[in-house]
């Protein structure tokens, strides 16, 4: 069973705000039906959380467009939830996402951000989850940007396989994730006091992250219709 960060729940919670129900499939069925609707009040909510989320930048920053390396994921409607709850209930398929999960959203952005703004060569993470997979696909994508992931030694053999598949440095130390963050980001520190250009990716915890993950809520809006209440 792979490991899951402590809020990797809540990191959909921006999404469930405009839709009754979210979560992620493994597959899909002859329960579910594509469904493309869009409601007024759901696009009108989602462009104010993502204008929020723009003004949280600061103004004076040179231009930033970063290369889209998520997928626009299907939005579908389960008419047996939707049948059972008495409500319509949509399902996002962010597990056809090339890293796996929607962490892809974030640490691509927040990694792209980082090269762009301060010339960033080198990523550090410590999860041995979805976002460790994000941001070894991420680095993958990316020309002259390595990553070292920081995982305890109770990571399962086939998530390290997955990690270094995507030619990510793998370092297994300590019997906790407390213990293995720590080493990534005293790790980090050391780099920055000898001029490396390295970034700590948390595996949640960064404003740069809930942006990139922000554009759940654009895909949603744009795939749901009127008349959707």
């Amino acid at each position: 069973m792979s490991m899951i960060e402590p809020v990797d729940f809540w990191c959909l919670f921006l999404a469930m705000a405009f839709i009754n129900s979210f979560c992620v499939p493994t597959r899909t069925s002859d329960r579910f039906r594509t469904h493309s609707l869009t409601s007024r009040s759901i696009t009108s909510n989602a462009n104010q959380s993502l204008t929020m989320l723009h003004n949280s930048t600061p103004s004076a920053s040179p231009p930033f467009h970063p290369i889209p390396l998520h997928l626009h994921t299907p939005l579908i409607q389960s008419h047996w939830l939707t049948s059972k709850l008495h409500r319509p209930v949509y399902l996002k398929l962010e597990n056809t996402q090339p890293s796996g999960s929607f962490k892809i959203r974030g640490m691509s952005y927040l990694i792209q951000s980082a090269a762009h703004f301060d010339s960033t060569t080198h990523v550090i993470s410590s999860s041995g989850g979805n976002a460790g997979l994000a941001v070894a696909y991420t680095c993958s994508q990316l020309n002259d940007i390595s990553a070292s992931i920081i995982i305890p030694k109770s990571t399962p053999e086939f998530m390290i396989t997955r990690l270094r598949q995507l030619n990510a440095k793998v370092t297994l130390f300590g019997e906790s994730w407390k213990e293995a963050d720590g080493l990534a980001r005293t790790l980090v520190n050391e780099g920055k006091e000898k001029g490396e250009k390295v970034l700590y990716a948390s595996p949640f915890d960064d404003e740069r992250i809930w942006k990139g993950h922000s554009s759940m809520v654009r895909e949603i809006a744009e795939d749901l219709g009127e008349g959707v209440v």
